[in-house]
């Protein structure tokens, strides 16, 4: 499934950014 690739790659980026924005 290399549609879901991007997809599943930019959700992992973008949750680690998320906490980080949350904790500061």
């Amino acid at each position: 499934f290399p549609s879901l690739e991007p997809f599943l790659f930019a959700r992992v980026d973008l949750l680690p950014a998320d906490q980080l924005q949350s904790k500061e």
